[in-house]
């Protein structure tokens, strides 16, 4: 069987890390804008629903589960239905797959950082042994699969 290269496993190795930690750089500040984003329009869309509401008590406790950023539990304790044709709830479906994805794609990042950075700092002590080869191309597998799914996971959020 014929050996990697040192420069090949150096390289591969550290742009895996590289990249993946770029991916989660631009993920989440895509996802922390639609974020921001969506809470914001939540805000509006539940004090102006609490505007219209009668009882002064409910509107006060509104304002304070949407400080507390509790959007589900404000928009269920109104009495009347939704004026604005479910739009408050598609944002607070949305706010939460935007966390979910954004979790996700932490978790997936810091899997295959790690796993490239202590392949990579144990090349030297490991590369003689012959599940080294495994252990690379797996690296590599497991890297393409994380692109993979978050890729998925971005284009079905914002669809």
């Amino acid at each position: 069987m014929e050996t990697i290269s040192d420069n090949t496993i150096y390289y591969t190795l550290s742009t895996i890390a590289q990249t993946m930690a770029a991916v989660f750089a631009v993920v989440g500040t895509f996802l922390l804008f639609q974020i921001q984003s969506t809470e914001s329009r939540l805000i509006n869309l539940l004090i102006g629903r609490a505007d219209h509401e009668t009882r002064l008590a409910a509107n006060a406790r509104v304002k304070t589960l949407i400080a507390a950023k509790k959007f589900k539990e404000a928009n269920n304790s109104f009495a009347m239905a939704d004026p604005n044709g479910g739009l408050i709830d598609n944002d607070i479906m949305n706010l939460t797959n935007y966390k979910k994805l954004i979790k996700l794609t932490a978790i997936l990042s810091s899997i295959t950082i790690l796993l490239s950075v202590v392949t990579l700092s144990l090349v030297d002590q490991i590369k003689g042994f012959i599940f080294f080869n495994y252990l690379f191309f797996l690296t590599i597998i497991i890297f393409f699969g994380c692109l993979i799914i978050v890729t998925r996971k971005m284009l079905a959020t914002f669809k």
